[in-house]
């Protein structure tokens, strides 16, 4: 429950700030030596990416929308955006809302926030984890 409050507060926090993202709305393709997603028997795995949780809205109107953003990344390579149509909710009609994908990639947690007009993809999530691990040298 904790983990969820503190999700809560970054989505609020965020969806305040249009067109805050944790990337550009262009994050670089995947690597060429990959022919696709490699799907694990955790069905919340794409690759080496474990998606834990999605929460997309605003303020206190959150809603889960883990299994469709695993669906996304599996089948929009280009990535997708923070809206209800590409989410299929819409917890807070008429309000600005963010996307928070809280995952694992190669055993450490990671969030990514998206919010306005950027977008979410698999190649946007490695790329925020392989900076981090770059900083953390």
């Amino acid at each position: 429950m904790k983990g969820r409050r503190l999700l809560a507060l970054a989505v609020a926090s965020l969806a305040a700030t249009p067109g805050c993202a944790t990337r550009p709305a262009s994050p670089p393709p995947a690597p060429a030596t990959r022919s696709g997603p490699d799907y694990s028997i955790n069905d919340r795995s794409v690759n080496d990416v474990v998606v834990e949780q999605a929460l997309f809205g605003s303020g206190t109107r959150l809603v889960d929308v883990t299994a469709r953003v695993v669906q996304l990344l599996r089948s929009e390579p280009a990535g997708f955006a923070p809206a209800a149509d590409w989410l299929h909710a819409d917890p807070a009609p008429g309000k600005n809302k963010s996307l928070l994908i809280r995952y694992r990639f190669r055993g450490k947690e990671r969030l990514f926030i998206v919010t306005g007009g950027n977008r979410a993809s698999y190649a946007a999530l490695v790329a925020v984890a392989d900076e981090d691990a770059d900083h953390a040298q």
